[in-house]
């Protein structure tokens, strides 16, 4: 193997490091530019995508309660009042659009001479 100059290996490095410096600042543009937060928040979204953001979060709320009360927690703690009223709101939104989700699935569920109000079978 023929012994390469020490000079010349040393420039060999020296452009290697810079073609590497330059592909990463090219793969971080490109992930800054794919990773910005609605992109982020759409994806992390369960479900398909025609449906509306607040029923895919209401979905994202109740398989994981804990994000409602850590974001309550929040509030409480950095005492933030547009995001405790943005919480308390956002919980009382909940509560009225699954008291709604109930209604229609009875309502869809009733024949005429039934009950239209009945306790629905568990899960």
């Amino acid at each position: 193997m023929a012994q390469v100059p020490l000079k010349l290996r040393k420039q060999m490095l020296l452009m290697r490091a810079a073609v590497e410096r330059v592909e990463l600042a090219h793969h971080i543009l490109q992930v800054r530019q794919a990773a910005t937060i609605s992109a982020i928040v759409r994806n992390a979204m369960p479900g398909d995508r025609t449906r509306s953001l607040a029923s895919r979060a209401f979905d994202v709320v109740k398989r994981y309660p804990f994000i409602a009360s850590a974001t309550s927690l929040l509030a409480a703690r950095f005492k933030f009042p547009i995001l405790a009223a943005a919480t308390k709101w956002g919980g009382a939104a909940t509560v009225g659009y699954k008291l709604w989700e109930l209604w229609q699935k009875n309502l869809a569920t009733h024949t005429p001479g039934s009950r239209p109000l009945r306790r629905l079978p568990r899960r």
